[in-house]
């Protein structure tokens, strides 16, 4: 047991910067001919001389254990990493460039980082924004309207003084309830991401946060595509081969990829399924007869990231400017309602 909690533990101060880290210093001892088994060893004596309990040494006993089982590092990284840095690196793995797949694993990391830097930053505004709105409406709903129900009685209360009461009433009723439902609204969708698939997720992957999922994975699929192409493995057994790691969301349109070679499509015709964007599918297909079409695929995968990174960002501060908007018309709202209310006194 104790060990399981240390394993536990460590994994959750083993985080991006410290994966990336050890990736950085595997490719270095790589470069000088050092075996991964022999690298993974020498650091984790090295932290554990440094720093008994070091979260670092204990998630590197555990990969040298899986290593010294017969799995390779990929295989031995599945739970300590996300699916994404997996398939780059077992792409690099099959290729026989390791180097290579913890490079593009670094890149869609760092970018992933990114992305989260940028709808972390957008969400911070969003929710800032929200909370003053939600804070106004429970002012009113249980200070403001209860003072003036004792002074004026509800029935008569007409037009937006009335809507206004009624929604008053909504809030002091069903306000902690709604809450809990956009909450458990919030999670349900985080958990469909990467194992919703068919005709309504379609529809969904175009409103966020499912549009942001299908920006990552679509990124990731073509880097990890080019890595095992660039090998000479023919596209369809690279897919056939990222299909094994991959989510449930990614194998589906990678099925749809199989579908469409095997009915004699071309490369570039066989991606257009819906995972990439519109420009990029475009682009992939007018370039999918050329011979170097997995270098293509690497440069598009990473243009699309950096690309998105911008989009992302510019959605969520569009959601922050949505909330202000809700705020102004409800505080406009609210003053009329006063003003009607005061009015009928008069």
């Amino acid at each position: 047991m104790s060990q399981s909690f240390e394993v536990r533990f460590a994994k959750f101060q083993f985080g991006i910067t410290q994966r990336i880290g050890m990736y950085r210093k595997i490719m270095a001892f790589a470069k000088q001919g050092v075996p991964l088994f022999n690298t993974l060893e020498l650091f984790e004596r090295s932290y554990l001389e440094n720093k008994k309990g070091d979260p670092r040494a204990v998630i590197l006993g555990q990969w040298i254990s899986e290593i010294a089982t017969g799995s390779n590092f990929s295989q031995a990284l599945v739970g300590y990493a996300p699916e994404a840095e997996i398939m780059l690196i077992e792409s690099g793995e099959v290729s026989g460039d390791m180097e290579s797949g913890l490079d593009q694993a670094i890149f869609v990391t760092e970018s992933i980082k990114r992305i989260r830097s940028a709808i972390i930053g957008g969400l911070a505004y969003s929710l800032v924004v929200l909370l003053l709105l939600l804070g106004m409406i429970g002012m009113f709903a249980f200070n403001v309207v209860p003072q003036l129900v004792d002074v004026v009685p509800p029935e008569k209360w007409t037009g937006a003084s009335a809507t206004l009461y009624s929604m008053s009433m909504f809030v002091k009723d069903y306000g902690i309830y709604s809450i809990f439902a956009v909450i458990a609204s919030i999670i349900v969708a985080l958990k469909s991401m990467p194992v919703w698939v068919g005709n309504s997720r379609e529809f969904a992957d175009y409103l966020p946060p499912w549009s942001i999922y299908k920006i990552i994975q679509g990124s990731v699929f073509l880097i990890s595509l080019s890595s095992l192409m660039k090998t000479g493995v023919s596209l369809k057994d690279s897919l056939v081969k990222l299909q094994e790691n991959s989510s449930k969301y990614t194998q589906y349109y990678i099925d749809l990829m199989l579908d469409k070679l095997s009915l004699g499509e071309t490369n570039g015709d066989s991606l257009n399924v819906g995972l990439l964007d519109n420009d990029v599918s475009t682009d992939i297909k007018l370039l999918g007869s050329v011979s170097d079409f997995d270098e293509i695929m690497m440069t598009i995968g990473k243009e699309s990231i950096a690309t998105n990174v911008d989009k992302i960002s510019t959605t969520t501060k569009a959601l922050g400017n949505v909330i202000l908007i809700a705020t102004a018309i409800y505080t406009g709202f609210t003053y009329y309602a006063f003003y009607t209310l005061t009015s009928s006194l008069t």
